[in-house]
This record gives C-alpha cells, structure tokens and sequence, in this order.
C-alpha cells in the first residue's frame, strides 16, 4: 500500500468508535517522558509490528517525550505462553514470557490474550481465567500500567451457540478482570466484528489498512488527542485560523501573496483522507492560486477548489510522516530478530556450544535497536515550515 492512499471508514464502524468512546476509556490515558511500552498477545499483536501504526499514533501525540516500543506478540500465544516453546528447557514457556517482558522492563503494557484461549469453549474459561490472574499477577510484581484489550473476534469465525459462549464469558471474564484490578479496558473483538472486508488480508488477519484503523480506534478510546493540521484563510480580512503557530506573515501590497511560517504542534498522521491537513481559503480574487510549503509546489487550484477546502497529499511534512514510520517498521524488525532468532537453539540454548560465538550478535542488534529509537525521537519532531500562497499567470 502506499503510505498515503486514503481508505473509508463504513458507516458501521463509525458508529461504533463513537458509541465506544464513552465506555472504553475509564480513565484518562498518556505517555510519560521516559516510558517504555510494551505489546504483548497472539497474532493480532504480533502482525502490527509489520506496519507500526500504533506506535506511530501514541508516540508522536507527545513528540517531547521520548518514548520506546517493544512489540512481544508471538502467533498463537496464550495466557500460558504456549506458542513461545522452545527446545530448550529451562525456561518454561511461561517463564520466558515474563522473562522477555522482564528484559523489555516496560513501564507500560498492552495486553491482549483470549482468541486463542475461546477456541476451548466453555470448558476452558476456568483455565483462562487463572491463567489471566497468574500473568497479571507476574506482571504487576514491578511498577507498571496495563491496558487490558479484548481481542475476541466472533462474527464470521464462530457458530452462533459458541459465540455465545465467547460473548458472555471469554469476553466477560476480561472485562471484569480488568475492573478488578483497575485496569483500563479496551473491546477490540466489537471493533473487529465491525470492519469490512477491505480491511483484512485474510479471514483472520489485518492488512495494512486495517491497522491504521485499529491505531485510530485505540487512540479515541483511551482519548488520547489528535491535533487538526486544518488552516482556514479569510483573505479579504487577512486573518489565518489554526491550531498550530504562525508567524511571520507577510501581505504584499497588491493583495495577491501571502506567505508565513507554520509551526504544527505534533506531526501530521496519515490514516485517512480526514486527517490530510486541509488548506481553505476565502475572499480569493477569481483566478487560480498555487501553494508552495518550504518552495515546494504541493497544490494548485481554482479559487472555487480553495474555497471548498483542498486537502494536501504531498509535500515535506507527508515525507516526514512517512520516514518517522518507516524507521518504526525497521526497528520492530530489527527487534524481532533479537528476541527471537531463527537458530535459538544454536545461540543461546542447550546447542550453544555449535554457535553461542552469536549472542554477541545478539547484543549488536540491541545497540541498533536502541539507536533506531533514538532517530524515531527526532523524527517525530514537528518542523516550521514556510508557506506560500500565489496566484498562477
């Protein structure tokens, strides 16, 4: 996909996200300077390290604090750690769940466990409930906030008298668990039922646009803020409305430029044609009117197009959103190859001695991963641009 091709959003799903608003977060959420987060469920969890939309949206609402993402999804997986089993014992499956959280050393935690676990039906809640109990029981032996989410999908994959089962107790036991606890709670499977198929590569599996609006979605229901990009031109009064700053406006004297500088608070995030930043301009002579952003021409229009808004889907600040995500995806591969290498059995368990020479390889991948961060913090800066607005001849 390319980083900027817009996708709808179905007249159902909106209608969720904004039922869901209300209920989903019980508490106001935010990142700290400092925080370190990290994602940890099955395939859902996993997959979204492929495309880093997640991250991309909570980390550049705070582009002065510096926060890092470690994503621990492994396919499959379960309360137990089933799917992370390796030849090599010690540790448990279970033991090296915590363990790698533990290296992680998150100060936030994304937890996202029970698809896997409802395919037991109701014989396995029991099961499923300890289990949730004895991981968050782990987990919350050091300082941390967790985010319980509900993964649970139903619609398309269950016959009704097992959906009904998943609704009422898989779904429900994570809910409660969380309101136990304290916790804040997010129902991703509702969210799931409601995407169309556009939105999945397989009957299982998000595409790339689908992220994007699992990002988005997670984002409202934490109430975590978005800034609007939008800037509205009254010409005939010379006034710029926006939310971001400007300064240094210059009219020339036959009212036919303008230019200024344009100073976002946080970076333009491109998931849908609704948060293209949006140029719109009244009390425009009759004619048309370019638009250049740091001497780049980025839009062209008549003065009817920009009295009816022109959304911008090129120029510098669409670069710099696309480069801040591309390292996010580069980092998360990266890390994956550290914490879970192919031949582990070879480097670091009971075959060591063929090839432990590796870990220090290992111990490489680290220093990169930790590098990457750091240019992920810079990116995600904003920038002032220059901006100018001219008539075309």
């Amino acid at each position: 996909m390319h980083p900027f091709r817009f996708s709808g959003v179905s007249t159902t799903l909106l209608f969720v996200i904004l039922m869901s608003i209300n209920t989903l977060a019980q508490q106001p959420f935010q990142l700290n300077d400092g925080d370190r987060v990290v994602l940890l469920g099955a395939g859902l969890v996993e997959n979204e390290q492929k495309h880093g939309w997640l991250e991309y949206v909570l980390s550049s609402t705070w582009p002065d604090r510096y926060i890092s993402f470690r994503n621990l999804g492994w396919t499959g997986d379960t309360v137990f750690g089933q799917a992370r089993t390796y030849f090599t014992t010690p540790p448990t499956p279970f033991e090296l769940l915590i363990q790698q959280v533990r290296e992680a050393d998150p100060s936030v935690i994304f937890l996202a466990y029970g698809q896997i676990e409802s395919e037991e039906g109701k014989q396995g809640l029991d099961s499923f409930t300890s289990g949730m109990n004895t991981l968050l029981d782990s987990l919350q032996k050091s300082p941390c906030k967790i985010v319980l989410i509900n993964p649970i999908r139903t619609e398309k994959l269950a016959a009704p008298e097992r959906q009904t089962i998943i609704t009422r107790s898989y779904q429900h036991q994570i809910e409660e668990t969380a309101e136990k606890r304290g916790l804040t709670y997010l129902d991703v499977g509702t969210f799931l039922n409601s995407l169309d198929k556009e939105f999945w590569e397989t009957d299982v599996l998000l595409n790339e646009d689908g992220y994007a609006q699992l990002a988005t979605y997670l984002r409202k229901g934490l109430a975590v803020p978005m800034a609007s990009h939008d800037i509205q031109l009254d010409w005939k009064k010379k006034q710029i409305q926006t939310g971001h700053a400007v300064s240094e406006v210059e009219w020339d004297s036959q009212n036919t430029y303008l230019s200024f500088s344009l100073a976002p608070k946080s970076i333009f995030t491109p998931i849908s044609k609704s948060d293209s930043p949006k140029f719109t301009i009244t009390g425009l002579k009759k004619g048309s009117y370019g638009l250049r952003i740091d001497g780049e021409l980025v839009a062209i229009g008549a003065r009817s197009e920009w009295e009816m808004g022109k959304e911008l889907e090129q120029g510098p600040w669409l670069r710099q959103a696309e480069n801040l995500r591309k390292s996010i995806q580069k980092k998360d591969e990266i890390y994956f190859r550290k914490y879970r290498p192919q031949n582990r059995t070879y480097i670091l368990g009971f075959r060591a001695y063929e090839q432990g020479r590796h870990e220090d390889d290992l111990k490489d991948l680290g220093l990169l991963v930790a590098w990457l961060d750091g240019q992920i913090h810079r990116l995600k800066q904003p920038k002032t641009y220059h901006v100018e607005l001219f008539p075309i001849q």
